[in-house]
């Protein structure tokens, strides 16, 4: 019961309150949905931004591999060149050796290329040779290593690019927009049939 302006009462009856309640529950179902769908629009929203944002971050690593892979590059070619100044150092050093040798051996009448001074000469060589191959080999060594770094650094940097693609195809087909229309949708379909309901209702009280 209700009382009007002048004091007297109004009595709703039961058609009326439940016709009453019905559009309450109408106005808060609205409501609901409009929420629900501006929750889609903003999950949708931060799914692409988190997308996004790991495909940069996969292209700034991929932008780091490939620069430390050229680094890689530069380190190998520097560690051959510096094997064979290595080695050409190691040459000269013999060569002064046989040099005084020959001198010591001159002074003392004794003959090169023969005997014992042929022997001293063939191990100066031997000496000589193999102490290049072990610089020059121990250069090749350390070259390949950092080349085979780069290699890996380059693979990474491929996959890389691959992810921060297929993440950046990813974020442009969330399309928040259509979550919110699908959410919308799927709302009115729950109204539309509690509106269905209270004209079943109306038309069953008012018969």
């Amino acid at each position: 019961m209700v009382y009007v302006g002048d004091g007297s009462p109004t009595v709703f009856t039961a058609p009326q309150q439940s016709n009453s309640m019905q559009t309450a529950g109408n106005i808060l179902m609205i409501g609901g949905a409009f929420q629900q769908a501006i929750g889609s629009y903003f999950a949708v929203k931060s799914a692409q931004y988190q997308a996004e944002s790991q495909a940069s971050s996969l292209e700034y690593r991929r932008t780091l591999s490939n620069m430390n892979a050229r680094a890689a590059e530069v380190d190998a070619q520097l560690a051959l060149r510096a094997g064979q100044q290595r080695a050409g150092q190691a040459g000269l050093q013999y060569r002064l050796i046989q040099s005084a040798a020959r001198t010591q051996r001159a002074a003392g009448g004794i003959e090169s290329g023969s005997g014992s001074a042929a022997e001293v000469e063939a191990s100066i060589n031997f000496a000589k040779e193999s102490d290049q191959a072990a610089i020059l080999t121990d250069s090749v060594r350390t070259a390949n290593a950092m080349r085979l770094r780069g290699a890996g650094l380059r693979g990474q940097a491929g996959l890389d690019l691959v992810s921060a693609n297929n993440l950046r195809g990813a974020a442009g087909d969330l399309r928040p927009g259509v979550a919110v229309t699908t959410s919308l949708l799927g709302s009115a379909g729950n109204v539309a049939r509690n509106l269905a309901y209270q004209n079943r209702d109306a038309r069953r009280y008012s018969g």
